[in-house]
C-alpha cells in the first residue's frame, strides 16, 4: 500500500462456461474501494478439470508475478492523472465519449457519473484523476462478467488522454 491504494488480484470465472476463467493485476483506491485493472487480463481456454488444475496454477503464477509491476505502473499511471486539470466542456467530451464512442459506460451509469460529480464526496480537485474515480465508481455496477474489461477500456481511454 502507499496511503492512498492496494496492491489487488482480479478473477472472473462462471459456473457454467459462458467465460473463461482469467485473472489480472490491479489496485484498489482505498478511500472508495474503486478498482483499477490495466495491462492484459489473461484467460484460459479450457473449463474441462483436465485442463483447470495446470492451467489456474499457471495462470495464477503469471498474475502474482505481474502484480508488483502492474502496481508501479498504476501508481505512475495516477500521478499522471492527477496532473491533468479539467474544465467541464472536457468533462462533457470526456462523458460523450465513454458513452458514444467507447462504450465503456451505460445510461445509468452517467446518472451516477452526474450525480458524483456533483457530490464530489471523495475527489473533487478538479484533475482527470477525479474523473477516473467517478468513472470507476460508477463500474461497479457492470455486469460481473464484464467487469474487469470495461475498468481495463477505462484505463486505457483515461491513460491516452493524461
Amino acid at each position: 500500500s502507499n496511503g492512498e491504494q492496494d496492491m489487488c488480484l482480479g478473477f472472473r470465472n462462471s459456473y457454467d462456461k459462458s467465460m473463461q476463467l482469467g485473472a489480472v493485476a490491479g489496485s484498489r483506491v482505498i478511500v472508495c474501494s474503486n478498482l483499477m485493472f490495466a495491462g492484459d487480463f489473461k484467460a484460459m481456454q479450457m473449463h474441462t478439470p483436465a485442463h483447470m488444475a495446470g492451467g489456474l496454477e499457471q495462470l495464477l503464477s503469471r498474475a502474482v508475478d505481474s502484480l508488483e509491476e502492474q502496481y508501479r505502473r498504476i501508481q505512475r499511471d495516477t500521478e499522471r492523472l492527477k496532473q491533468v486539470e479539467i474544465n467541464p466542456r472536457i468533462i462533457h467530451e470526456i462523458l460523450g465519449e465513454l458513452f458514444y464512442s467507447e462504450a465503456v459506460v451505460t445510461e445509468s451509469q452517467l446518472r451516477i457519473m452526474r450525480n458524483e460529480l456533483r457530490e464530489q464526496t471523495n475527489f473533487g480537485d478538479g484533475t482527470l484523476w477525479d474523473l477516473y474515480n467517478h468513472t470507476t465508481e460508477a463500474l461497479k455496477t457492470t455486469p460481473s462478467g464484464l467487469i474487469i474489461g470495461r475498468h481495463i477500456d477505462a484505463h486505457q481511454f483515461y491513460m491516452q488522454r493524461a
